[in-house]
């Protein structure tokens, strides 16, 4: 049963390669069909096979021989790597089916906010839609809406009081709903975690990144929507767990 899961993820991977070429371009993810984006030549069905057409065709565009990015691949593996991980989540459940629409929708958001700088609506909303019914399934869509709303709200005022500091923006649109996103899927609680986490990584990642650019950290700049996914992928799978090892950490009084 793990490598059906593992084959259908390797087709759903090949539909993320779409959504990350085309959702940037504001190109339909439907019409027209696989093509090389170099010379356009239609790509066939046998062409268009997970993982092993890119090996038949060692990595060219069969019509003007072009290499094809090992980017497409990686995508596939990745995808079917994540139903594969679904599976042995959960099994046959609710829950594994949402691990695989919340994990989906981190991986997506990660490799087009790293390109490109945007947090695509068109990978949130299908994500958002299922998590309403599974919330109301599991008896909890109140308490996640509020957390939607709190921290669409504290996300705003950041980004706010930031720009009114730095003069210029400190936060995009995009990241203030997908944090808000987030928050709908792991509850406030792992919310605030999430937010810690993506806020450590970040600022250790723009430092290294200015240390190895040569660069002042001032004039660094770096898409938060990755940091953002790293800090909900370890809350959703180990929320609870760490903030229970933080509240231990914390002196009682007595």
């Amino acid at each position: 049963m793990a490598f059906l899961f593992f084959f259908l993820g390797l087709f759903f991977g090949s539909f993320f390669n779409v959504v990350i070429y085309r959702v940037p371009r504001n190109l339909s993810i439907v019409f027209p069909g696989s093509r090389c984006p170099v010379c356009a030549a239609a790509i066939r069905w046998y062409q268009n096979i997970p993982l092993f057409s890119y090996l038949l065709l060692k990595g060219k565009c069969v019509s003007c021989k072009t290499p094809i990015s090992v980017r497409y691949p990686l995508v596939e593996l990745a995808g079917g790597l994540i139903f594969m991980a679904g599976y042995f989540y959960g099994g046959l459940s609710l829950e594994t089916c949402d691990m695989i629409f919340f994990v989906s929708a981190l991986f997506l958001v990660t490799v087009i906010d790293f390109a490109h700088m945007i947090i695509p609506w068109e990978v949130l909303v299908p994500a958002f839609v299922w998590r309403l019914f599974y919330n109301l399934d599991k008896g909890i869509l109140g308490e996640r809406a509020l957390s939607f709303l709190l921290f669409f709200a504290l996300i705003w005022l950041i980004a706010f009081v930031g720009r009114l500091i730095y003069k210029k923006e400190a936060m995009g649109g995009g990241d203030i709903y997908y944090t808000a996103f987030l928050a709908f899927f792991v509850g406030w609680k792992s919310g605030v975690l999430l937010l810690l986490l993506a806020a450590i990584s970040a600022a250790l990642a723009g430092y290294l990144y200015a240390f190895i650019s040569k660069k002042n950290v001032r004039e660094t700049f770096l898409p938060f929507g990755p940091f953002l996914s790293l800090g909900a992928f370890a809350a959703y799978f180990w929320g609870e767990a760490l903030l229970a090892w933080y509240t231990g950490l914390l002196p009682l009084g007595g």
